[in-house]
């Protein structure tokens, strides 16, 4: 399953919190953004399970103050330009 996760941390940390996540096996692809949520990932896990216990986990790191998750419903492939 593929989802998207917004994550907000603590003032000065993005670059740590990155590091951390860009270990972790679920992270394909992670970004630094604007606004209250500094860092945008896409994540790929298995099961419904999976994205809960990597959840959990993410909660671990006491700098992610909060997050939004969106699941990936359907995906479509846009050739290059």
């Amino acid at each position: 399953m593929k989802f998207f996760i917004r994550m907000k941390v603590l003032p000065g940390t993005a670059a740590e919190t990155a590091q951390k996540l860009a270990d972790m096996d679920e992270v394909w692809d992670l970004y630094r953004t604007s606004e209250d949520f500094t860092l945008f990932a896409i994540i790929r896990t298995e099961s419904i399970e999976a994205i809960n216990r990597f959840l959990r986990k993410l909660y671990e790191n006491e700098s992610i103050l909060d997050t939004q998750s969106y699941i990936s419903l359907e995906e479509w492939f846009v050739p290059a330009h």
